[in-house]
């Protein structure tokens, strides 16, 4: 897909003399708006994929963009903004409680068998399900799906629809959230 960006554009675009500064914009922006767009993604695939998105916006926009004293920060500010929606799009998927999993997946399985030896008491698994109630949805989410479900991390990404990396950093968050709320007793 990101080699075929500029036959697409030759597609798109009728006039040779656009799609000649538009080529010659996107072989001068391109490795440096990827690499802008990776510092904050932390995805290589989810930054090919916005800036190939970005320069295919523009396809409408060269008379615009030829007007300016700096093209690349014009780029630059509206890949910050495809950044940003892509970001907060994911955060506002919608997560189930803990209710809704059992109700879609049935009961969660016996965590007394994985803990060695030990006898957990229903009150300690009914507080530990408050501690991840209380979680961010996505956090919660991913807590639900790894640890009670066992599903791989690879597989959990798979289903919250984020990549792999995004995955591990939720894993990360959600951990240190979970170990804060139980330190400072925080349940409702």
């Amino acid at each position: 897909m990101y080699i075929m960006l500029p036959i697409i554009i030759a597609v798109r675009i009728g006039n040779d003399e656009d799609r000649k500064y538009l080529e010659e914009l996107y072989n001068e922006t391109y490795r440096a708006l990827v690499s802008y767009a990776d510092s904050i993604l932390q995805c290589r695939e989810d930054s090919l994929d916005q800036v190939q998105a970005l320069f295919l916006d523009m396809t409408g926009h060269i008379k615009a963009l030829r007007e300016l004293h700096s093209p690349y920060c014009y780029l630059k500010k509206c890949l910050t903004h495809r950044i940003f929606n892509l970001i907060n799009e994911r955060a506002a998927k919608p997560c189930w409680s803990m209710d809704e999993f059992e109700e879609k997946y049935g009961a969660l399985p016996d965590v007394s068998a994985a803990v060695e030896g030990a006898v957990i008491r229903n009150e300690a698994y009914l507080l530990l399900r408050a501690y991840v109630q209380n979680l961010k949805p996505l956090y919660r989410s991913f807590i639900i799906l790894h640890y009670y479900y066992g599903l791989k991390i690879k597989d959990v990404s798979r289903l919250l629809d984020v990549t792999p990396e995004y995955a591990s950093v939720i894993h990360k968050r959600a951990k240190e959230e979970l170990k804060r709320l139980i330190s400072k007793g925080e349940v409702t």
